[in-house]
Order: C-alpha cells, then sequence, then structure tokens
C-alpha cells in the first residue's frame, strides 16, 4: 500500500465515481483503476461495489477509508516515526478486514 494509492481510494471514496475522482485529481481514469485494483490484490477484499451509477465503499472499503487520513498524513509529512506506527496500524487494519470479510463471505468459502 502506497501514498497514491490511498490518495486515489480516498478520492473515490469521496467522490463515490472513479471518473470525478479522476477529475478532481487531475489524473487519467485508468491509473486510478489501476491502483485500485491493485490496491485490492494486496487487501485480499473488495473495497467498492461498482454501479452503473458510480461506486459504493463495501465494508472493507468503509473500515480502510476510516483510518485513511491519518496514513496520508503520515505519507505527506514523512514522519518516521508516525508512519512505523501507522503502518502497524495499517497491517491490523488488513487483518481485520481479511477476518472479516472471510467471516461474511456467503457459501464458507
Amino acid at each position: 500500500m502506497n501514498f497514491r494509492q490511498l490518495e486515489y481510494f480516498s478520492a473515490v471514496a469521496e467522490a463515490k465515481s472513479i471518473s470525478l475522482a479522476a477529475r478532481n485529481l487531475h489524473v487519467a481514469q485508468p491509473p486510478i483503476s489501476r491502483q485500485l485494483a491493485l490496491l485490492e490484490d494486496e487487501l485480499g477484499v473488495c473495497l467498492f461495489l461498482r454501479t452503473n451509477k458510480g461506486v459504493e465503499l463495501t465494508e472493507a472499503g468503509r473500515s480502510l477509508y476510516q483510518q485513511s487520513p491519518d496514513n496520508r498524513t503520515c505519507a505527506r509529512e514523512g514522519n518516521q516515526h508516525q508512519c512505523e506506527r501507522h503502518e502497524e496500524n495499517t497491517d491490523n487494519a488488513r487483518r481485520r478486514i481479511r477476518l472479516r470479510v472471510q467471516f461474511i463471505r456467503p457459501g464458507g468459502g
């Protein structure tokens, strides 16, 4: 997980649209979609439900979004001690996200 992925994730979550987030960030849409896919692959969860009206956060996405402001601040400020603490929190969040998703996954998969 890196700053760019968190920035794009937060922008999409707030805009509820990948294309609107892309316009707001002055970035093309494909790089945002790619970074979101990489983030979802890394975490092993789906962060957004894609609809014809945009996107909505999943439970895992809401959990990550609640922690993302601290992580974005850490990346911008470059405070090593603070970043280590946030990395630990992010690792804990990943575990919680994975456990929660495994628990609610239909069909016991």
